[in-house]
């Protein structure tokens, strides 16, 4: 998990944000497969 995804990840549950979820991956891999949703 990276860094500041995961301090960002713990401060949004500490404050009671259920649904939230890490790609552990990165977004290196994540943004290399064309087929995923990404925002520009």
């Amino acid at each position: 998990m990276g860094i500041r995804s995961g301090y960002v990840s713990s401060i949004l549950r500490a404050v009671g944000f259920e649904k939230v979820r890490n790609y552990e991956a990165s977004i290196y891999e994540w943004s290399a497969d064309q087929s995923m949703p990404m925002a520009k």
